[in-house]
Order: structure tokens, then sequence, then C-alpha cells
């Protein structure tokens, strides 16, 4: 192959890779939910390379949450992290993602367990979808999912959470 039609096909080949969700695109999405994720552990009182951040993943998939969305555009892309308890109080963190999704424009919806002192803190906009599960030292989990569908997602909780009216 000359020189031209490699420079060629090698141009093609990274259009095609942009607009199936492949490459750049693809890593914006990474670095996207990865900078949400970094941005609940600060305002949660934790730095973030103080926690453990797991995978990052990417799927496309057709649901009733994504009905209304162009079905090009049906993707999930999620990160989960944790901390361990003790490194921040329970009423910190919930009072600083509380703080965030209020200036973010998120709407939010609080749980507690009626079996043990495990709190959820559900958030969602268009573009996120965010879970918190914080324990009562401070132990907490967090699940951010970046897509189209996000104002779709469901921000309820299974049994045994009940809602915290505050």
């Amino acid at each position: 192959m000359t020189s031209a039609r490699l420079r060629s096909a090698l141009l093609v080949a990274a259009l095609v890779a942009g607009m199936t969700g492949c490459g750049v695109m693809g890593d914006d999405r990474k670095e996207d939910v990865t900078a949400q994720l970094d941005a609940v552990w600060r305002a949660a009182g934790f730095d973030p390379d103080d926690t453990t951040q797991f995978g990052y993943g990417f799927t496309r998939r057709d649901g009733t949450e994504c009905e209304d969305v162009d079905p090009d555009e049906r993707w999930f892309a999620d990160r989960d992290g944790k901390a361990p308890a003790g490194k921040v109080t329970r009423e910190r963190i919930l009072d600083g993602v509380h703080s965030l999704f209020e200036d973010d424009g998120y709407e939010v919806v609080d749980y507690k367990s009626s079996a043990s002192e495990q709190r959820i803190v559900k958030a969602r906009n268009d573009r996120f979808n965010i879970e918190i599960f914080v324990g009562p030292a401070g132990d907490t989990t967090v699940r951010v999912r970046m897509s189209p569908c996000a104002r779709n997602l469901s921000l309820d909780a299974p049994d045994p959470y009940v809602r915290v009216d505050e």
C-alpha cells in the first residue's frame, strides 16, 4: 500500500472510530465520568487519590430508559469507587455531596436502611446518575453513570431502604 493510501485508510479508520464511540470519543467519556467521580469524592471530603477507583465501563444498550434517545446515543459509561471508614464522618460526607448536587442542579433522593445504619444518596441530572452508599463510620461507595439516558434512570432504592424526607 502506498503511503498516500495508507494515510487515507488511517484517516477513514480514525473517523469511523470517533463516530462509533471508540477511540477519542470513548476516551472523553472516561475522562468525564472519572472527573465527576473525583468531584463527588472531593465534595464528600475525600482526596480522590486516597480512594480506590475501579475499572471504567462502557456499554451500548437499548432499554425502556432510553426509548426517547436516538439509537446511536444509547450508551452508558460508568465508574465506581470506594473509600474506607474512619477518614471522614458520615455527616460531612452527606452534607458535602448534597451541596455539590444542589449547586449543580441535580434531582436528589435520600434513603436510610430500616435494617442498619446504611444511607444511600441517589442523584441525577441530564448527564449523570450517581449512587452513594455511606456506612455509619464513613465507609463510602460511589457509582457514577454517564449517559444521554441519565435523566431516565431510576432514583428508587431496594428494600430495606426507605426514603428520608429532609
